[in-house]
């Protein structure tokens, strides 16, 4: 592995992830994760911030529902941006420390924990670099000319149903509004998801694949495809 790079696991059938290879990267829509059922993959909050109900305050004809009506509290309340779910989202775990076993003095494997958390993604995965994924992006031509801009980032973990302590830094991490796609509850932090985040610069992106947005990068001069079971079970590398 070269020195120095944030690696990425991509997880999922073997066709998609060469073409990722090939330099094509497919990004789902939003709502395609708040749509989703499944344990693993489906986050119906993808992108909402929880909202502290005891701090809600509605008026109606100079009366507060809550306090001067006896309208019930909800148990919990999001915010949202109306028509986000038309943004495009490429996801991808991390291989780093923290989803990681000690197995000698420098030596690392990966944990049961991640293991088990994402080997339900997919028979295949790709193993390939973030440092050339956000270069390719920088050089692209829709992203360098701004019809296209895009963030990228690892994903932060944290209880959402505490509303104390650092709740509030946890949205702000560049102070813009793109920061609530990288935060997720704790209970997705076994996955170590790293992300891009794309849209237009002065329009939303329409879709241009199916449902998604499929945007080329060049082909990757750095990608190994595997079987998940194979590289789950003898992935080794050294501090």
């Amino acid at each position: 592995m070269p020195d120095n790079a944030l690696y990425l696991a991509k997880f999922g059938r073997k066709e998609h992830l060469e073409s990722i290879k090939r330099g094509y990267l497919f990004f789902n829509p939003i709502s395609k994760y708040r749509d989703d059922t499944s344990a693993f993959r489906g986050d119906k909050f993808e992108g909402m911030v929880p909202i502290d109900p005891s701090t809600m305050s509605i008026g109606s004809g100079g009366k507060e529902w809550f306090t001067d009506l006896g309208v019930p509290r909800p148990v919990s309340a999001f915010s949202y941006f109306q028509n986000d779910e038309k943004r495009f989202i490429f996801c991808a775990a991390m291989i780093t420390k923290e989803v990681s076993v000690k197995m000698s003095k420098s030596e690392f494997a990966l944990g049961k924990s991640f293991k088990n958390s994402v080997r339900q993604f997919g028979d295949y995965v790709l193993l390939f670099s973030a440092n050339e994924i956000n270069h390719r992006l920088h050089t692209n031509a829709n992203v360098k000319f701004r019809q296209i801009g895009f963030e990228s980032g690892p994903i932060i973990y944290r209880d959402l149903s505490i509303f104390s302590g650092d709740y509030h830094t946890a949205y702000s991490i560049t102070n813009c509004d793109s920061d609530r796609y990288f935060v997720k509850d704790k209970k997705y932090k076994d996955q170590n998801e790293w992300r891009i985040l794309i849209d237009g610069y002065y329009q939303h992106l329409e879709p241009n694949c199916g449902e998604g947005y499929s945007l080329f990068v060049g082909e990757l001069e750095w990608a190994y495809l595997f079987e998940t079971a194979t590289f789950l079970e003898t992935l080794l590398w050294k501090e």
